[in-house]
């Protein structure tokens, strides 16, 4: 039996229990991204702003994390066709999070952005080699 998904909230709740700094971004800042990008999915613009930015998972070097507002970014079908060789690709991704040595980023597709729950992608090296096996 899996384990149920943690909402933001108890996240939230896990981390100031932690002591673990995180700031949260403003409605106006989550709004100008969007519509930098086309979009965003609903949980992800609730992490925003409820989350946010932490860095302690990413500055010891292990785990994943959700990257800042500013760094998230639309992947196009055809840069992933030419990075990945994926030459069926048809989908543009935002690209919102990494493992913590950036060798995998974590999207959605950006047609998925009204989705309670958008499934979740992995593109990097590491899935890029197993492809390849």
């Amino acid at each position: 039996m899996a384990d149920k998904p943690m909402s933001v909230d108890e996240l939230k709740g896990f981390l100031i229990e932690n002591g673990i700094e995180f700031s949260p971004y403003s409605q106006e800042q989550i709004n100008e991204t969007k519509e930098k990008l086309g979009g965003m999915p609903k949980l992800l613009e609730e992490y925003y702003l409820k989350i946010g930015w932490f860095s302690d998972i990413s500055d010891q070097g292990c785990g994943c994390h959700i990257d800042a507002l500013e760094d998230i970014y639309i992947m196009s079908a055809e840069e992933i066709q030419e990075d990945y060789e994926a030459e069926n690709e048809t989908n543009d991704y935002l690209v919102f999070g990494r493992e913590a040595v950036s060798v995998d980023e974590f999207a959605v597709r950006t047609a998925d952005f009204s989705f309670d729950d958008p499934e979740l992608y992995i593109f990097g090296d590491s899935t890029f080699e197993e492809a390849r096996e």
